[in-house]
């Protein structure tokens, strides 16, 4: 069998402008078929391959390889130029780009709610200005969207890409014109390499969410492949060595596909595998094929090289889609259908698209290519700014869709603390009568007592009282508890504040709110679930040193809290958990509507909710020697204590899943009367 020979449907793969600049390596499109194969996986069924996203760091790697390749050989003939790179770089990314964004905006009108439009929209300014993995740092935090809303979530590595092709040839060719000589360039690009592997080991321990998503944390990745460019494919290696470096070089690829997970730092350290690996596969098929590299080679595996792009592109977006409709994960046969639709749409996209481009056979001219180019990228932003502006086309759908997604009032913001734990605003907000009886109370909470303030407020008022109410995402409002494995949460530092406002401030009666389960060890498994937590997610030191953690850990926090509060003279009162579901209501709900389901069916069965509960509810039992007061919103949102209600009134009572909206804020405030209405 010949394995170096693309099938016939493929026979354009080396008809590439920079074809005859680099010397071909059939192997590439094999490693590009073991890079893609695993992001693929990785999404679709990710404990089949948990660290799949390695794939991305090995197109990383190829890239280098081959761009840096293209650029010496371009400045050794004195061939090079800005604008032939450029037109290259065109011609290869931006047709299929485009073609998905077209099919994103298309799927997103016909069924995206209109906040979801307005995301998706921010989005597609992101990439007409190649700048994506800015958008979706941006994104991050609390009350960042799912990855379910999120259709081009991964042309973040595309735009690491963009902007390392828009600033790499500039440096070359700035060190070409300073001195061509090839050691200094070499120098030059190894300390690029040190630096941005420095800043990649620094900011992963320091701000993962940066780390992961910019350029210079990521850039020493496809510096990597230009120093295999650069460094090793003048390094003479003999077979057996070639041999044996190739088994390791695959052998590092599966270690990191197989024994990473969602929870391992990265890029960092742990970047370096994949990476290494990689760079080991590509220098030790230069000079000679291994057995590792003519197995790369086979016909089946470089047709799917050649489609990578293709297949990076339309996996990802089809999923979203495919389960935003649906509403929950795919079945088996339904994942199937979506892999097909995927394959399909990579190959039409290949030969129809992508060839025709790059070969000149379309846009013939680089005027021609560079126009439509701009023209593609103008028309992507307007239609980014548009869904902005109209606030995501809301006019598309009838006011009882509409209605499942009002949220007014909006819940006051002065009272939320920020991630380093200090005020938003200098005061912290009050809610009742303004003019009835100065704090008569203090909720103190999470997000969730943010949420629940409202229905407390209207409550107070009604009974001429006032009070405080002060928050901050991802901390219950328990004495001396950390949250394990964000940085970004300071609840210690937080928590004494508020206590320390408390004795200050004299006040007497005490409301605890909060999402108790966030100190278990795993969230529940909802569609819009990004990350997975391994492990417990709260912890404790004792006076005497001791380490507590998860259940133990709330536990002694919780008797800690009552105890300080009741030693202040404090009322206390305990508001457990409304209960919690697991897709993102509001939406949900409006989508059941538009689309003719029932929204009854959204309804969670009581049983679930209790199970999930049961952790917490075995501390609170243990609590009742304590003096504390509990209110449990089961009696309300579960009335008929078979299911837990969504909707009532064809209005969401959550936000999302766990999160009151604040019609359900005001819609349950009656539990709220035990409390101020003595």
């Amino acid at each position: 069998m010949t394995t170096s020979t693309s099938p016939e449907v493929f026979k354009l793969a080396n008809a590439q402008p920079e074809g005859h600049l680099v010397k071909h390596y059939p192997f590439i499109n094999g490693l590009r078929a073991l890079a893609v194969a695993p992001v693929i996986l990785f999404h679709f069924r990710p404990e089949w391959c948990p660290g799949g996203y390695a794939g991305v760091d090995v197109f990383f790697v190829i890239s280098g390889f081959l761009i840096t390749g293209l650029l010496v050989n371009m400045l050794d003939r004195n061939a090079f130029t800005l604008a032939d790179f450029y037109e290259r770089r065109a011609r290869r990314i931006l047709p299929a780009l485009f073609m998905t964004c077209m099919m994103c905006v298309a799927m997103a009108w016909a069924g995206f709610m209109p906040e979801d439009f307005k995301q998706f929209s921010h989005t597609l300014i992101g990439i007409s200005l190649f700048a994506t993995n800015v958008s979706f740092y941006e994104d991050v935090g609390y009350f960042a969207g799912p990855a379910l809303i999120k259709p081009l979530l991964h042309t973040w590595s595309l735009a690491v890409e963009e902007q390392f092709y828009i600033l790499f040839p500039v440096f070359l060719l700035a060190f070409h014109r300073w001195t061509a000589n090839r050691q200094k360039m070499t120098i030059g690009v190894a300390a690029l390499f040190g630096l941005s592997l420095t800043l990649s080991l620094t900011l992963t321990a320091a701000n993962p969410d940066a780390s992961f998503y910019f350029l210079h944390t990521r850039a020493w990745e496809l510096l990597a492949g230009a120093l295999v460019f650069l460094v090793l494919q003048e390094v003479p290696i003999g077979r057996p060595a070639a041999e044996a470096l190739s088994v390791a070089g695959i052998a590092l690829l599966a270690f990191s596909y197989l024994a990473y997970d969602r929870d391992t730092p990265f890029p960092g350290g742990a970047a370096i595998v994949p990476c290494f690996g990689t760079a080991l596969l590509i220098w030790s098929n230069l000079q000679t094929p291994t057995a590792i590299g003519r197995a790369l080679s086979y016909r089946p595996v470089i047709a799917v090289g050649l489609v990578s792009y293709g297949l990076y592109l339309f996996h990802w977006p089809l999923w979203v889609f495919a389960r935003y409709y649906l509403d929950r994960n795919l079945s088996t046969p339904e994942t199937a259908l979506v892999l097909i639709a995927t394959a399909a749409l990579s190959v039409l996209s290949y030969v129809f698209v992508e060839m025709p481009v790059r070969s000149r056979k379309l846009f013939p001219s680089r005027r021609a290519i560079f126009t439509a180019s701009l023209g593609a990228l103008l028309l992507v932003a307007a239609i980014g700014v548009a869904g902005q502006q109209t606030d995501g086309f809301p006019s598309r759908f009838s006011g009882s869709v509409l209605q499942y997604l009002t949220e007014d009032p909006r819940p006051p913001e002065e009272c939320h603390f920020t991630r380093k734990g200090k005020a938003e605003r200098q005061s912290w907000c009050k809610i009742g009568d303004a003019h009835g009886r100065k704090n008569a109370f203090i909720l103190w909470g999470d997000s969730h007592a943010q949420r629940s303030s409202v229905g407390l407020g209207v409550v107070a008022s009604s009974h001429q009282q006032a009070g405080w109410v002060v928050s901050s995402a991802g901390c219950p409002p328990l004495l001396k508890l950390e949250r394990i494995g964000s940085e970004k949460y300071r609840c210690p530092e937080v928590n004494d504040k508020v206590l320390d406002f408390i004795r200050r401030e004299g006040i007497k009666k005490v409301i605890l709110v909060g999402r108790w389960d966030l100190v278990m060890p795993a969230e529940e498994g909802g569609i819009e679930d990004i990350r997975s937590v391994n492990g417990p997610t709260a912890r404790l030191v004792t006076e005497n040193g001791k380490e507590l953690l998860g259940i133990e850990a709330f536990d002694a926090a919780f008797r800690n809290t009552i105890a300080a509060l009741s030693n202040l003279g404090a009322e206390v009162w305990v508001m457990k958990q409304v209960p919690a579901h697991r897709i993102y209501l509001s939406t949900a709900l409006a989508k059941a509507a538009y689309w003719g389901r029932d929204t009854a069916a959204l309804n969670r069965p009581l049983d679930e909710v209790l199970l999930r509960r049961a952790p917490i509810e075995n501390v609170f039992e243990k609590a009742r020697d304590l003096p504390a007061t509990f209110i449990d919103p089961v009696e309300t949102f579960c009335p008929d204590g078979k299911v837990c209600l969504t909707s009532a009134n064809m209005r969401a009572l959550y936000h999302d899943g766990t999160h009151l909206s604040n019609y359900g804020a005001l819609w349950s405030k009656e539990i709220w009367e035990p409390v101020v209405g003595r």
